[in-house]
């Protein structure tokens, strides 16, 4: 399984005025790179009252797997879980391609009542070492595109070469529409040198409770860089900005 890491919240407030609307999806242009559009990789987790719940997914996402993980509360830390998750409700997640007026691959959470769990989605932990090249123009990015979000969330993501970090993320409101969130790697604040995107070894997207009731909920559809900015797109970053 793949490394838990300590995200900084970022003071950055990303909202509805901000998100704007978008005719669709983004094209995709020379140079562009899909991480994952959770196409394959089907995966249901068990309902999670406490504790953390990890798995993996093999499939045709960058690196050929895709680690998951929900923390909900720390069952050896007296009082956490009665704090964390005061009605032992149960959360989950899933990827999976939706039925109706919503038929999407997504990664999706739900999440219970008063309960504020952490996900991360990994890539590049599995049974293969993975040199991502996602080096590109000036103008680099880290695109996601979300169907919606219930309520506020605070977004962070890792891009690891070796020893070497970078990281960016910013706090996002409740959007009843699809969005995308934008990431430069120009923004990114580096760690131990920095990364190199030209070999990229590992990426955490780490996702955390932004409300003060919890229950944030979310379907995450697609995760690309890009060197193209898309109309409508929320700029995320950089920390600290």
């Amino acid at each position: 399984m793949f490394r838990f890491h300590a995200a900084a919240h970022s003071s950055h407030l990303a909202g509805l005025l901000l998100a704007g609307a978008f005719a669709g999806p983004a094209m995709a242009a020379a140079g562009d790179v899909l991480i994952d559009d959770f196409s394959t990789g089907r995966y249901h987790s068990p309902q999670v009252k406490s504790g953390t719940q990890a798995a993996e997914q093999p499939g045709a996402m960058l690196g050929g797997y895709r680690d998951t993980s929900m923390f909900v509360c720390d069952t050896t830390l007296a009082g956490d879980c009665a704090s964390r998750n005061p009605f032992s409700v149960n959360s989950s997640y899933l990827i999976d391609k939706g039925k109706g007026s919503l038929p999407v691959s997504a990664f999706v959470q739900n999440v219970g009542y008063q309960a504020p769990p952490r996900v991360e989605i990994g890539y590049g932990y599995g049974p293969v070492p993975m040199s991502a090249n996602l080096a590109g123009g000036p103008g680099r990015l880290l695109r996601l595109t979300f169907n919606a979000l219930s309520q506020p969330l605070n977004f962070n993501v890792l891009m690891f070469t070796g020893i070497g970090r970078g990281q960016d993320g910013c706090n996002v409101l409740e959007i009843n529409h699809p969005f995308m969130l934008e990431l430069p790697f120009t923004e990114f604040t580096p760690a131990n040198g920095g990364f190199v995107a030209a070999a990229i070894d590992h990426i955490d997207l780490i996702f955390q409770n932004g409300s003060a009731i919890g229950s944030v909920e979310f379907g995450l559809t697609r995760v690309e860089v890009s060197d193209t900015p898309a109309a409508g797109a929320i700029h995320c970053g950089p920390i600290g900005g």
